[in-house]
């Protein structure tokens, strides 16, 4: 458990640090994903343990798995946008 753990915080701060060096306009999007998605997988770890009471440790590499499609999809829409109305870059940027 504690080897998967370490490769978890391994890839996080990679990302992260990948993110801000080669793409600097969307690290923080990516961080942003990132961090969301261990947040919404730490709420459902949560919800699973305590008010289901099932095991909820089986549940948490396809919550991850879920995490990271979410990044995939939702890094390319963000400069879709960003590129398709001025208008949202100039708020974001604020």
């Amino acid at each position: 458990m504690e080897f998967w753990l370490g490769i978890g915080v391994f890839f996080v701060f990679t990302v992260c640090i990948l993110a801000f060096k080669f793409e600097p306009e969307y690290g923080f999007t990516i961080v942003s994903c990132v961090f969301g998605g261990l947040l919404m997988v730490l709420g459902y770890f949560l919800y699973e343990q305590f008010l289901l009471g099932v095991f909820a440790l089986a549940e948490v590499p396809i919550n991850v798995g879920q995490m990271t499609i979410g990044l995939i999809v939702a890094t390319p829409l963000v400069k879709i946008v960003k590129r398709a109305s001025p208008q949202v870059k100039s708020q974001t940027q604020n």
